[in-house]
C-alpha cells in the first residue's frame, strides 16, 4: 500500500539534506507518494511567512511529514508542525551502530530513546520587558532573593508546566517503553529535569512523571545524557496528536554550514534518515 509523505524543506542545510533524502527514499523503491507543496506564502528573506491552508490540508491528510530546518521565512512552518498538528512528543532515538564513529571508548549496547514535550516549556515564546514584568510582580524574587526589578533593563520569558501536559508525555514515554521491553530491550523510563532549581515548574514534572508511572507499573531513574553532533544528529519523530509523525533532523537552521569556501555542505543527511 502506497503512503504519502509531505516533504517541507523549511531553509538553508535543511533544503539539501531533504533533497538526498528523498533521493535515497526513490532509489530504495519504497511504496512512497512524495508529495511538495508550497511552504510559506509572502514570505521576505526577513520576515516569516504564512502556511497555505492547501499545504496545510495536504500534510493532514498524509501518512507523514519530512520537515528539514526552520529559517527566518519558515519559522511559521514549524510552529504550526508543532502547535496546530499537535506535534508534542519528540521522540528521539538514540543507537550505536556497528562500523559509526565514536568519541566512547566503549559504545556498544548504546540503545535508548529521549522523549520530550514539545509544546510547552518555553518554546511557543512568551516573552516581554522586565521593566514591564516588575510593574506586574513588584515581590518576585529569585533564589538569591532579589526582584526583578534590581536586574535592570532586559527580557524576560516565561516557561509553562501544566499537569495535562506532564502526564499526556508520561503516558507515551510508558507506552514506548513497554514496546521496547516487548523486544528485549529494557523497560525503565527516565525523568530528566532541573527540579533542584525549577522546584515549582520541573518538580511538577517529576510529581506527575512519578505518578503517571506508578499507576502503569514502571520504574524511575535518573541519569545524565550525551548530546548529539551536527555531522549525524539524532533524529526527532515528533508524534502528532497519535495519528501519525512529522520526521525532523535535530540540527536547528545552521546557515553558515551550506558553504565553505564557496564548496557545498559537509551535513552527513543521515540524521534525516535514521529511526
Amino acid at each position: 500500500m502506497t503512503k504519502t509523505v509531505v516533504v517541507l524543506p523549511g531553509e538553508g542545510i535543511g533544503i539539501e539534506v531533504i533533497d538526498a533524502t528523498c533521493d535515497l527514499l526513490v532509489e530504495a523503491g519504497l511504496p512512497l507518494k512524495i508529495v511538495k507543496p508550497a511552504q510559506v506564502e509572502g514570505a521576505t528573506p526577513t520576515r516569516a511567512g504564512s502556511v497555505p491552508e492547501e499545504t496545510k490540508r495536504i500534510a493532514r491528510e498524509a501518512d507523514g511529514v519530512l520537515f528539514g530546518a526552520a529559517g527566518p521565512a519558515t519559522t511559521n512552518v514549524v510552529s504550526w508542525l508543532r502547535w496546530e498538528m499537535r506535534a508534542w512528543a519528540g521522540v528521539r532515538p538514540i543507537r550505536f551502530r556497528a562500523g559509526m564513529r565514536s568519541p566512547l571508548a566503549d559504545p556498544d549496547g548504546i540503545d535508548y530513546v529521549i522523549v520530550r514535550e514539545n509544546s510547552e516549556g518555553i518554546y511557543p515564546g512568551r516573552e516581554g520587558e522586565l521593566a514591564d514584568l516588575a510593574r506586574v510582580m513588584p515581590d518576585l524574587r529569585d533564589r538569591s532573593g532579589r526582584t526583578v526589578k534590581e536586574y535592570g533593563e532586559g527580557n524576560f520569558a516565561v516557561k509553562v508546566v501544566t499537569t495535562a501536559g506532564v502526564e499526556r508525555v508520561a503516558r507515551f514515554a510508558c507506552r514506548l517503553a513497554r514496546a521496547r521491553k516487548a523486544k528485549g530491550k529494557p523497560g525503565k523510563v527516565t525523568c530528566v529535569t532541573k527540579s533542584n532549581v525549577l522546584a515549582a515548574t520541573d518538580g511538577r514534572i517529576v510529581s506527575r512523571d512519578h505518578r503517571t508511572r506508578r499507576t502503569r507499573g514502571g520504574r524511575s531513574d535518573l541519569r545524565a545524557l550525551p548530546r548529539g553532533r551536527r555531522r549525524a544528529p539524532p533524529p526527532a519523530l515528533s508524534n502528532v496528536d497519535g495519528r501519525g509523525a512529522v520526521h525532523e533532523p535535530v540540527r536547528g537552521h545552521p546557515v553558515r554550514s551550506r558553504s565553505r569556501d564557496g564548496r557545498r555542505a559537509r551535513i552527513d543527511p543521515i540524521g534525516q534518515l535514521r529511526r
